[in-house]
């Protein structure tokens, strides 16, 4: 555990009759806040079915829901908040919900179990046309009027392609943040001279600006989670196959 200040600690073992004493000093440690983001890639398409990415991203957020509820008592900070990533699965699972369904999740976003982030899909924005971006937002909107929950968050993984024009689309729907975890293995994916490193990123105009973040790329998780769950669920066209809780062979490296 970190300490603000240098401080003399003193140990002392007993064995029997002998006894051993020990002093050495402990330096100040620099303290540390450490933010997990429990979400699953939304790829539409590549790694399955679209019917079938569908079914594992609407189980995603009723397995979500029910977590945070079992962790609702928990101290501020250890309870459990999914984040979808995209609006895409949450559009998907109030389109066919059943009205207590869809205020079970409107109440779960209000509690604080679900965080919404505001981009439809992760797009490729270098060649989304301007009429398009509205709708780009324009989900997480109407749910922020539903929930009164503010909606200030753009969660980009894998795709590249974040043009210019973005920056003043989400300030103007009021969106202040960018987390943009990129491939890192393959195509557009080795880009990483903006990693770890936050700036102000601003538009055109001078005045409108997001806080972009690239918190290095995605691929280390895949990793350590363990590529035989890949073959269990790519191409599996079969739903009634399909892996109902994925879970990791190494919890603590993964994290």
């Amino acid at each position: 555990m970190g300490v603000e200040k240098e401080i003399q600690i003193f140990v002392s073992l007993k064995a029997g009759s002998k006894i051993i004493r020990k002093s050495f000093v402990l330096p100040k440690q620099r303290q540390w806040t450490v933010y997990i983001y429990p979400h699953a890639h939304v790829d539409i398409g590549y790694t399955n079915t679209q019917a079938n990415v569908e079914i594992i991203h609407k189980r995603n957020l009723v397995n979500g829901m029910k977590l945070a509820r079992e962790t609702a008592n928990y101290p501020e900070g250890a309870r459990y908040v999914w984040n979808p990533e995209v609006m895409w699965p949450v559009e998907r699972y109030l389109k066919n919900a059943t009205p207590t369904e869809r205020e079970e999740l409107l109440d779960a976003i209000r509690k604080g179990y679900i965080h919404l982030d505001a981009g439809y899909i992760n797009d490729n924005t270098s060649v989304t046309a301007d009429e398009e971006f509205p709708r780009f937002f324009g989900d997480a909107k109407r749910l922020e009027k539903l929930t009164g929950v503010p909606v200030s968050t753009i969660d980009q993984t894998d795709v590249p392609g974040m043009s210019w024009g973005i920056v003043p689309m989400a300030a103007q729907f009021g969106i202040k943040y960018v987390f943009a975890p990129f491939n890192g293995s393959d195509r557009t994916g080795l880009a990483d001279k903006f990693n770890f490193k936050p700036f102000w990123w601003i538009g055109q105009d001078g005045v409108s600006k997001v806080l972009f973040l690239q918190p290095g790329d995605y691929t280390p998780g895949a990793r350590e989670k363990g590529f035989k769950y890949w073959p269990l669920m790519a191409g599996q066209k079969d739903p009634n196959k399909l892996l109902q809780i994925v879970k990791t062979d190494h919890p603590l490296t993964f994290i």
